[in-house]
């Protein structure tokens, strides 16, 4: 057992003075902030690309930049959009065979724009000027090893008398994670494609049709939002944390993600089991879930662990709620050194009933018993209410199985006759 993970001592011995400062700490994050306002104003209108769930979804980027960059959609900008991204990739760039101005002096009306050409994320493909271009875009992902390269010789191959352009686009304009890739690799960022986005609204929205205007002003809204590190949303974040750190940290680690909602569900649980199965809940926390019998609080070693719980119950049920996992496990806390190595006895003794029990007896935390609720692959390949629904399952075979074995199992020892034989 992980005593790391069982370190609940100094927040026990100090629960009330640790629940007023950290409401001080959240008092002051809410109350009379600016800044904070200022973000919320920033984050307040509704984006239809974080409506569908695409920002931080490479593809569904690269199918509106794609949009945009095809002179043949009806976007009203014809060339526009191409011609001024590629200017802008070749600018400073140092290749000898296509530069921003042959890019400027010629018309682009007939390139071809591809999604997923030989895994490329977008290809343009211009027979007429004799260009073709290769976007590999990156948003919170690298590059593999060999990709690039393999892009390279594909463009390189299929259009031997094309001029390349190879542009790894990512949200800073950082270099290819793979050392090996190619130096021919020009790097471009979303917050290039953002001053794109506005010098293209504030010069063209008068060709563009108005649904266009809309949808590119949204595009333009999200990847400020999320993407673009220097956005003024992201300095907002930056300044608001470096003020209120232990505050938005302590907002962090409360935040119902999945394992919060598995908590809430756990102890839900708990509570509608307990009229009949005489459970009671014990400490919670995001990542421990504990629970103890209240027919086992008539012991009187029952109540005599140690720097765990504020309860001093010394045997509970905890649930091991990890990201990868979720764990039932019945856990011998630290305490009386005779007490502890009487029940670790009665359950290497009765192993059919204390299910994977440990083989080996520790000072401070011992497992007496686990049962799997979520497999990693239940974890990261189920939705919520699949979860739901297997835990729901898993735990009804546990409250008609293996709690009352357990609790007919479980021998109490008596202090009496250990505090004699002590030596």
């Amino acid at each position: 057992m992980d005593n790391n993970s069982h370190n609940s001592t100094q927040q026990q011995l100090s629960d009330e003075e640790q629940a007023k400062r950290e409401r001080k700490l959240l008092e002051e994050f809410v109350v009379n902030h600016a800044d904070l306002e200022n973000l919320e104003a920033q984050l307040a209108g509704f984006n239809i690309f974080e409506a569908i769930g695409a920002v931080r979804q490479e593809l569904r980027h690269s199918d509106f930049l794609s949009f945009l960059l095809n002179p043949s959609k009806n976007h009203g900008l014809g060339d526009y959009f191409l011609k001024e991204f590629l200017k802008a990739v070749l600018v400073k760039s140092s290749l000898d065979n296509v530069s921003a101005i042959d890019i400027d002096v010629s018309s682009m009306d007939s390139a071809e724009i591809f999604r997923e050409w030989q895994n490329m994320d977008i290809l343009i493909r211009d027979d007429t000027n004799g260009i073709v271009c290769v976007i590999e875009n990156k948003i919170g992902t690298t590059d593999s090893k060999g990709q690039l390269n393999r892009y390279e010789e594909i463009a390189s191959k299929e259009f031997p008398k094309h001029k390349k352009i190879l542009v790894y686009l990512t949200p800073d304009g950082d270099p290819p994670t793979d050392d090996s890739a190619s130096e021919e690799w020009l790097t471009f960022s979303y917050q290039s494609i953002a001053t794109l986005l506005e010098f293209t609204l504030n010069s063209k929205r008068s060709v563009m049709g108005p649904d266009v205007v809309v949808l590119t002003e949204h595009y333009l809204t999200m990847i400020g939002r999320h993407i673009v590190s220097e956005s003024i949303s992201a300095n907002l974040c930056i300044k608001i944390y470096k003020a209120h750190k232990e505050a938005i940290d302590l907002i962090l680690e409360h935040r119902p993600d999945r394992q919060m909602e598995l908590r809430y569900l756990l102890e839900e649980i708990i509570k509608e089991s307990s009229p009949n199965s005489g459970l009671v809940l014990d400490h919670c926390s995001k990542g421990y879930i504990r629970f103890g019998v209240v027919e086992w609080d008539n012991h009187p070693a029952q109540k005599t662990c140690d720097g765990w719980t504020s309860t001093k119950r010394l045997l509970l049920f905890e649930f091991q709620n990890y990201p990868s996992d979720l764990t039932l496990k019945l856990v011998l806390g630290p305490g009386d050194l005779p007490v502890r190595q009487a029940f670790f006895q009665t359950a290497t003794s009765k192993k059919g009933v204390f299910k994977r029990a440990s083989r080996r007896f520790s000072p401070k935390w011992t497992q007496l018993y686990a049962k799997t609720f979520l497999s990693k692959t239940d974890v990261f390949s189920g939705d919520l209410a699949t979860q739901t629904e297997k835990v729901r399952k898993n735990w009804g075979d546990f409250i008609a199985q293996d709690l009352p074995e357990i609790i007919g199992a479980v021998e109490w020892p008596n202090m009496d006759n250990l505090r004699r034989s002590s030596p």
